[in-house]
């Protein structure tokens, strides 16, 4: 008998420690899930995070022990379920970036998660949550659940005969939340710090876009043109997601330039060149305004390079095959914007990522454009490029790459291993190149005096860094590939018997390293023009360009 009773005061013992544990870790999940996760995944952890928010989880445990002294079980659930639902739609985003890539999510992501749109959702569904990944970001949700489940198993009441507990415990946790400091609870608590992070993002956004929305910009002092003619045409094309190291242009093994190696030797191929970002708003935020990595706030000041091209009497146009955003949805349409001129031939929604015609369809009205006398112009020509999903972005016709037998450097156990979209890839790529020889061939039939210059927003990782196979951009991750970027330089022969000079600069700088957030001022120099915002030393061509340390995804970057 006297056993029994021990043997049921231990099981009591038993139950009260499983309770208590279980309460504990509740209290973590609801004030700092993400930690639990970050040591579930593997990913280092910052410790004196995870000091600094103890006083805060044992204040959550504290104030669960006295709701379970006060109130009935059920209510006390509800109470515990409604506290953990917040917690988990708090870092809702956090949970599936780290469930797919194993890293945290970060500004810049959050910053593409702003603009991303419905059809973009679609495909990175498509792209990226495989059966294991679902049931993975299913179980990283439902676990704090499952210990709400166990909890009135081993919930056992405290008999209190004093009302001194309760009164200390509750003097306690109404005293934590009184006094704890707001700029800890926002830089500590994950929920409110990824909610206060998204709301910068957008606050960021909307002041970017109110500034470059300006259309005119009295920074800009006597902009010099330094060219005999009166009817220059320079053309920018911006590729998307184009890695480089898919180009046969670039040694890659397949042949994916067919077209533009029928002219190579017309062509200057810079082989060191990268994106300042993984993503296109971020990219194009620097790639187009007076902005780099070490001079962020200049896309404030300075306006964009269509500013600059319309204060020297350019007449400028944006052909976009891309969709077109609302006013307050991308920086870089708010660029466009300040054109003289605006076509988008992609008449679906900015909700969609389909396209009314594939980029060849641009060629037809660049031609439009140089039928016509404008004098000196700016033309740029954003493509669609190789955004995913590749297999939308070419005719049939260009299907050249088609098996269904896994390559060698792809492995089938790799959880984004898809060698059709290891295919995809590559026809996107041979179409784009078949593209850039038509945009160049339509230059040649009116006798330009000026340059075509080709570079993407940013690269893509679509198998080329290894064997893992992930497909896309992500700059948490930031492989190589998603920022080895072709950039290519025609020049017309009008041009190039009017600057002999910098023909050779030119051709002496296509081995340099570059990184694209500079290029605005290669762009000017290539331009002929000349002003007290543009430097030299910025500019791969000149003579007088250093090159600086390169930087991908937080990482010094070496080719």
């Amino acid at each position: 008998m006297l056993g029994l009773e021990l043997k049921e005061r231990n099981k009591k013992y038993i139950s009260y420690y499983i309770y208590y544990i279980l309460l504990f870790l509740l209290s973590y999940c609801i004030i700092d899930y993400t930690t639990i996760i970050y040591i579930l995944f593997g990913i280092n952890i910052d410790f004196s995070h995870v000091s600094s928010l103890l006083i805060p989880i044992f204040s959550m445990y504290l104030f669960f022990i006295l709701l379970n002294n006060l109130i009935n079980n059920t209510i006390y659930k509800i109470i515990i379920f409604i506290l953990v639902s917040i917690s988990i739609i708090g870092i809702l985003p956090e949970i599936i970036h780290i469930a797919i890539f194993d890293k945290p999510i970060d500004y810049i992501s959050m910053m593409t998660l702003a603009d991303t749109n419905k059809s973009e959702v679609y495909d990175f569904i498509e792209t990226y949550i495989s059966l294991k990944v679902l049931c993975l970001i299913i179980l990283l949700i439902i676990l704090p659940y499952i210990i709400i489940y166990f909890l009135p198993k081993y919930s056992l009441k405290i008999k209190v005969k004093s009302w001194k507990f309760i009164f200390i415990s509750l003097l306690v946790f109404v005293s934590f939340i009184l006094t704890f400091p707001r700029a800890y609870v926002l830089r500590e608590i994950k929920p409110i710090f990824l909610y206060k992070t998204y709301k910068q993002v957008i606050t960021d956004k909307k002041l970017f876009i109110e500034n470059i929305s300006k259309n005119i910009y009295n920074d800009y002092d006597d902009i010099i043109i330094n060219s005999n003619s009166d009817n220059n045409t320079y053309v920018l094309v911006i590729g998307e997601s184009a890695d480089r190291n898919r180009y046969s242009l670039y040694s890659y093994e397949r042949n994916t330039s067919p077209y533009l190696a029928k002219i190579k030797d017309e062509l200057y191929i810079f082989d060191d060149v990268i994106s300042p970002h993984a993503h296109t708003s971020s990219s194009l935020e620097k790639i187009l305004t007076f902005a780099d990595l070490r001079n962020k706030d200049l896309k404030y000041k300075y306006g964009s390079i269509i500013h600059f091209f319309n204060s020297a009497g350019f007449k400028t146009f944006w052909l976009s095959n891309q969709y077109k955003y609302g006013n307050y949805d991308a920086g870089y349409t708010a660029i466009a914007n300040a054109s003289t001129e605006k076509i988008y031939i992609n008449s679906n929604s900015w909700t969609s990522n389909k396209t009314t015609y594939y980029d060849e369809k641009l060629v037809e009205e660049l031609e439009n454009i140089l039928k016509n006398n404008y004098g000196n112009k700016l033309i740029i020509l954003h493509l669609f490029g190789s955004h995913s999903p590749y297999s939308k972005r070419y005719p049939k016709e260009f299907n050249i790459y088609n098996s269904s037998h896994f390559l060698a450097n792809i492995n089938p156990e790799s959880k984004f291993a898809n060698v059709l979209h290891y295919n995809a890839y590559d026809n996107s790529i041979v179409y784009t190149d078949f593209v850039l020889y038509k945009i160049i061939f339509a230059l040649k039939q009116v006798n330009i005096n000026g340059y075509m210059l080709y570079f993407s927003d940013h690269g893509e990782d679509a198998g080329t860094s290894d064997k893992n196979v992930f497909y896309g951009h992500n700059e948490a991750i930031s492989t190589k590939p998603m920022y080895e970027i072709p950039f290519i330089l025609w020049l017309s022969e009008k041009y190039k018997n009017e600057n002999k000079e910098k023909i050779n600069s030119i051709a002496k700088s296509i081995h340099k390293s570059y990184q694209t957030d500079r290029i605005i001022h290669t762009i000017i120099d290539l331009s002929n023009m000349d002003n007290t915002l543009f430097k030299k030393e910025d500019s791969i061509i000149n003579e007088n360009y250093k090159e600086v340390m390169r930087t991908y995804g937080g990482k010094e970057y070496f080719k």
